[in-house]
């Protein structure tokens, strides 16, 4: 069965070079644009944060602490739509923590119970070598891909 989801607002809180950015009125299809280092892949980054741990950088939570604000820690929240209901999850590195949390509507969750409830998938200009890489590379990032549809996938290998 086919389900829409529709990003409705994504709010951004002391996350890498941004100190607050609330951005609503998603459309089907969104262009992003901008002068280089204004923070177009941080918002990718933001958004695929609740999915994966290491985001669309392939980096740590600890490197999405605000730069201006290192000891602030830093938060991402997302309103969407799925199944003509509205949804939030929060994500973030609370201040002084080493760890990242995940919440849907206010309730911890885990990292496999926000990819089943925001499944996502994304492709960069990086993902290009994809096809000159080695087979183990390729095995890995189709692995990846995989397991954002198949939240069991990985479990029994």
């Amino acid at each position: 069965m086919h389900q829409t989801i529709w990003i409705k607002k994504l709010r951004l809180t002391h996350f890498r070079n941004m100190d607050h950015l609330v951005i609503d009125g998603f459309k089907k299809i969104n262009l992003i644009y901008g002068k280089n280092g204004t923070g177009k892949t941080n918002i990718l980054d933001a958004i695929t944060r609740f999915i994966s741990t290491t985001g669309l950088k392939n980096q740590s939570a600890k490197y999405c602490t605000n730069i201006k604000n290192p000891n602030k820690g830093w938060g991402v929240e997302i309103i969407f739509e799925k199944q003509q209901a509205e949804h939030q999850l929060v994500t973030g590195l609370p201040q002084k923590s080493n760890n990242r949390i995940i919440k849907y509507f206010g309730e911890k969750i885990s990292q496999k119970e926000a990819k089943s409830l925001l499944p996502c998938l994304w492709l960069t200009p990086v993902d290009e070598k994809l096809f000159t890489e080695e087979a183990a590379e390729i095995r890995s990032y189709f692995g990846h891909m995989i397991g954002l549809f198949f939240t069991d996938y990985g479990e029994y290998s």
